[in-house]
């Protein structure tokens, strides 16, 4: 097996088989939970009465672009 393939594959496997050894503790919110709450607030509260194709695909934009900037400015933060 190729060195450059086992640096990426040895890291990838473990972490999979620590996820499933662990898992994630169930008092540590996890980001995914989080978003999913977000979504059906929104949903929620913009799914009623005209317009709901739009008010949604303005929540997917909005959400889309928070979680992107997040990442984005996490990286150049971390990177600078």
């Amino acid at each position: 097996m190729d060195g450059k393939l086992l640096i990426i594959a040895i890291p990838l496997v473990a972490g999979y088989l620590l996820d499933l050894l662990l898992g994630d503790p169930r008092w540590l919110p996890h980001p995914i939970r989080l978003f999913g709450t977000v979504i059906g607030k929104g949903e929620a509260l913009l799914n009623k009465g005209k317009h709901q194709l739009l008010k949604g695909a303005l929540l997917t934009i909005l959400l889309c672009t928070l979680v992107f900037s997040f990442f984005y400015f996490t990286q150049r933060w971390l990177l600078s």
